[in-house]
């Protein structure tokens, strides 16, 4: 059986602070995989997510000239349902966070989530557009979870076509971020999902989160933290 989303929720820092509070969704089950994609305007410096390391597992942490992507996954305890978290941040930016509640899911300290080689920078277009996901493990019934965060507030035009309308938080300041996530399940060696089309050009970071199924698909490593800057 393929994971699927359980719950879901997005929250903002509306202002600039070092301490983001991000909201975890409603209903959460012992041993869901919950994830994080958290957008940051310009360069947040460190990133730190609570207990990181043993809690929170940062897949990126990822900077491209005004926009700044952490993804983080923790493996849940069953106490999480409608909580918050605090994620600091060195420098001082507003942010804006999508989190998700994933059932049926691998267990991700044996098969973790994997970006897969997917990451993509870029310094101004209105197209945000992860490169192909391939998983460690090979051949699998995975969710697959493209996403991005944009170096302003801006307007989705369209979608990546196979997927349709997905889950989307925007940080409404003057200098705001902007996140979107679309998800499937697909049964794939890998998975491209297209771009997005934006009303602005700006800075954006885009990457393709593969989540292992209960079953079927093999174990992927332990992740490793990146840390990617650009100007």
């Amino acid at each position: 059986m393929a994971a699927s989303i359980r719950s879901k929720t997005t929250s903002q820092q509306s202002s600039n602070s070092t301490s983001h509070t991000v909201a975890l969704p409603a209903t959460v089950e012992s041993g869901d995989t919950l994830l994080v994609i958290a957008g940051f305007d310009y360069n947040a410096g460190v990133i730190s997510w609570p207990n990181e390391g043993t809690d929170w597992i940062q897949l990126t942490e990822t900077l491209e000239t005004n926009v700044h992507l952490s993804i983080a996954w923790k493996k849940a305890d069953g106490t999480e349902d409608g909580t918050n978290i605090t994620v600091t941040t060195v420098n001082s930016q507003s942010s804006a966070h999508a989190s998700y509640a994933i059932q049926n899911a691998a267990d991700p300290t044996v098969s973790a989530p994997e970006l897969g080689g997917s990451l993509v920078t870029n310094s101004n277009n209105p197209n945000p557009n992860p490169g192909t996901c391939t998983p460690t493990g090979g051949s699998g019934d995975y969710l697959w979870m493209p996403c991005f965060t944009f170096g302003r507030s801006s307007t989705i035009n369209s979608w990546p076509a196979v997927y349709g309308t997905g889950d989307e938080s925007i940080e409404l300041t003057v200098a705001g971020t902007h996140v979107g996530v679309v998800n499937r399940t697909n049964e794939a060696a890998s998975e491209d999902c297209g771009s997005w089309t934006m009303a602005h050009s700006n800075a954006w970071l885009a990457a393709t989160v593969a989540i292992y199924p209960a079953t079927g698909a093999g174990q992927s490593p332990v992740p490793i933290l990146v840390h990617h800057y650009e100007s």
